[in-house]
């Protein structure tokens, strides 16, 4: 038999590489969507560098998030989350206030900003208003404006690494309440901002349906102490039950969500070598 070779397909200009058939088949379960829309609106290209870990992100964010929801997403960076929220049908508030960021969002989500389905905001937010210096890095996920982070957390991760903290940059401080009066009360809001996420809570007045902090495992037991504080902060608000996900793994610990009690208590179990994760806290029915 004749070996016949299979002739390559080459995509021509305006065709859109293959989507995994994973994520087709869950977007037609969970009924976002439609995928002709996705695919002429081109927004399925975020998935084709990393689909297993972005496909079983917007899975978890699937569970609380819904076609028109709002979302503010606390410390954007770049906008990997943001992209999520939109997948998803979400409007989304990106709050970040790193220039080279902020510049690179107004690129990538230029369309979505003319279609006001993303609003940017070059700003940090934190207890009160007011101006902060924040310590920059080189690597900007690094940069925080907690000074104790920088000084004692970050220690170990300068000493082994390529980082380096050498600038400050001063920047505009907002609130949430701020943002909850002026665009309304979000389903979910997404906090990174090394370890600054109790002053990202601590004046907070409103009960927010869905909020994930990070918990900064391999930097001390100090700075477990922060999540711990958000833990208590929020369940002085109202009503709420405690998940976690661990690092990149974008699935929930535990199937029955647990009490602040138990929630602190794992936290303080958990082994640094795990380095961080997202506690998700979500406020009962």
């Amino acid at each position: 038999m004749k070996n016949i070779e299979k002739k390559r397909h080459t995509p021509k200009n305006n065709e859109l590489p293959k989507i995994n058939t994973k994520f087709v088949n869950f977007l037609k379960k969970i009924k976002l969507y439609t995928l002709l829309k996705l695919i002429k609106d081109d927004k399925l290209k975020y998935f084709n560098k990393n689909n297993e870990k972005n496909l079983r992100r917007l899975k978890l964010y699937s569970k609380f998030i819904q076609k028109e929801d709002l979302c503010f997403n606390v410390g954007a960076y770049t906008g990997d989350e943001a992209r999520n929220m939109l997948n998803l049908g979400a409007k989304v508030i990106n709050i970040e206030p790193l220039d080279f960021c902020v510049n690179y969002m107004k690129k990538r989500f230029k369309e979505e900003i003319k279609e006001e389905k993303v609003i940017l905001l070059k700003n940090a937010v934190g207890s009160n208003y007011g101006k902060k210096q924040i310590n920059l890095c080189n690597i900007p996920a690094f940069s925080s404006i907690n000074e104790d982070y920088i000084k004692l957390g970050n220690k170990t991760r300068l000493e082994c690494s390529n980082l380096n903290i050498d600038k400050k940059e001063e920047v505009e401080v907002i609130t949430l309440n701020y943002l909850c009066e002026k665009y309304g009360i979000p389903k979910f809001v997404k906090i990174i901002v090394e370890t600054y996420e109790y002053e990202v809570l601590k004046n907070l007045r409103y009960k927010i349906p869905i909020i994930s902090i990070v918990i900064y495992l391999d930097v001390g037991k100090k700075f477990i102490k922060i999540a711990e504080d958000c833990i208590k902060k929020i369940s002085s608000l109202g009503k709420y039950e405690f998940n976690i996900t661990l690092q990149e793994q974008n699935i929930f610990v535990f199937k029955k969500w647990k009490t602040k009690k138990e929630m602190i208590r794992f936290i303080y179990s958990l082994d640094k070598e795990l380095i961080w994760g997202s506690i998700y806290m979500r406020l009962k029915n």
